[in-house]
């Protein structure tokens, strides 16, 4: 495998596309700030464009791109963690449902089912 090769040619996905895309835009003489903007703007996903704005900025700053990306990863981590104690939280209600609807009234059945003839028999003496 050439440890030269890029992402683009690893695999084969929306992504990896738009990404020759923009190396194919970068060869044909587009600055690099611009093809990754052209990026952002066809594919309207937030999380790319915050990503392509992060790396933009540090390029123009001058920053480490490798912290950039460590610090872009951490962000991204706890947006993914938040989203799934968003979805936890709302498993609770929905086991209350399914406690209401299912469970309760077999295990009524279970214990009253007994005590349910017991009870007829009694009415039936205080009728007569």
């Amino acid at each position: 495998m050439n440890p030269r090769c890029c992402v683009g040619e690893q695999w084969d996905n929306a992504l990896t596309q738009e990404f020759r895309r923009a190396v194919s835009e970068l060869r044909i003489g587009v600055p690099r700030n611009d093809a990754l903007r052209h990026m952002a703007e066809r594919n309207q996903v937030s999380e790319l464009s915050t990503f392509i704005a992060v790396l933009i900025q540090s390029n123009m700053l001058g920053m480490s791109i490798a912290q950039v990306l460590h610090t872009q990863a951490d962000q991204m981590r706890l947006k993914r963690r938040q989203m799934a104690e968003e979805v936890a939280h709302s498993a609770t209600v929905k086991i209350v449902i399914v406690l209401v609807l299912f469970i309760f009234p077999a295990l009524f059945i279970v214990v009253l089912g007994p005590v349910v003839p017991k009870m007829m028999e009694s009415f039936q003496a205080m009728t007569r």
